[in-house]
């Protein structure tokens, strides 16, 4: 999937209102000094011009320019929020007087547990830019896109792959709209759910890997899905290994759950070597549907 050119390339900082607050001040300039390190240009935007940084006047000047709007987040107090929202770049601002916060991206109570990607995050969302979940040896998970749905038809009518799941709909402009909606809606709000696995060498889209809510607060369930090519190289352990770790350090729960069908063996044979042991755990819902000849895994994590 060719993403362009768009991406995280300039932070402007309004040093003025962040300054007052000496603790907050320091955790910011180190996240600052983090990002110059990654390729990220920083510019400290001042109410006067003496010391370093630009004045306000050269910063919206500046962001007459498409190739400064387009690739900039900015970071602010929520008194200066409103001013800056209108500029409709990524903001990010510090909580403080609560009044004109619409348009502002992420409000922040501090800058101790914000990093750079973090902020890239936050810049990635405001313009429906895919986030990327983790990166292994051959591929990159990612958040699905629309592009993505013509592959996700592809896989799903591979017979492997009839047999144990439904298909898509029969209307692909159903199925987009489903697709922008999850996007939209699951993503969005809880930074989690079935990603796209691509090969990190020619982009080709091999399959989705994800969460979904489990039986508790602190439980997710997983999924994995492999197109028939890419199966019996390894490929389902290095993705899940990758969405496994990503779900502990990242998500914070401490147990996922694993259904699969008492005839995919492969599948099965998948979860006991990542660890998963069958567990007669009762699903909410189970004792009528379509889960009844599951297998049902378990795992801390």
């Amino acid at each position: 999937m060719d993403r362009g050119e768009q991406k995280l390339k300039y932070l402007f900082v309004f040093e003025q209102a962040l300054k007052r607050e000496k603790q907050e001040w320091e955790y910011l300039t180190a996240i600052c000094r983090e990002a110059e390190k990654k390729g990220v240009r920083v510019f400290f935007i001042k109410e006067r011009t003496e010391g370093k940084g630009i004045a306000k006047k050269q910063f919206l000047h500046m962001m007459e320019c498409s190739e400064y709007r387009k690739n900039s987040l900015l970071i602010g107090d929520s008194g200066s929020g409103r001013e800056l929202a209108r500029l409709s770049c990524p903001l990010i601002c510090m909580s403080g007087r609560m009044e004109g916060l619409y348009g502002i991206d992420m409000l922040v109570e501090g800058f101790e547990e914000v990093d750079v990607d973090f902020l890239k995050k936050v810049y990635d969302r405001h313009y429906a830019l895919p986030w990327e979940i983790a990166r292994t040896a051959r591929f990159l998970i990612r958040e699905s896109v629309p592009e993505d749905l013509e592959s996700f038809y592809e896989i799903y009518r591979q017979p492997s792959v009839r047999r144990f799941l439904p298909p898509l709909s029969e209307d692909p402009e159903e199925e987009k709209q489903k697709l922008a909606a999850y996007i939209r809606e699951q993503y969005g709000f809880y930074d989690y759910g079935i990603w796209t696995v691509e090969d990190a060498v020619n982009g080709k889209v091999v399959g989705r890997a994800g969460f979904t809510p489990g039986c508790s607060p602190d439980c997710l369930e997983m999924g994995y899905l492999i197109r028939e090519e890419y199966r019996h190289k390894g490929c389902g352990m290095e993705v899940c290994s990758a969405i496994l770790r990503y779900a502990r350090e990242k998500l914070g729960v401490s147990k996922i759950l694993l259904l699969t069908d008492r005839e995919n063996l492969s599948s099965i044979r998948l979860a006991q070597k990542l660890g998963f042991r069958e567990n007669s755990l009762k699903i909410p819902g189970d004792m009528q549907g379509e889960r009844r000849t599951k297998h049902c895994f378990f795992r801390k994590i």
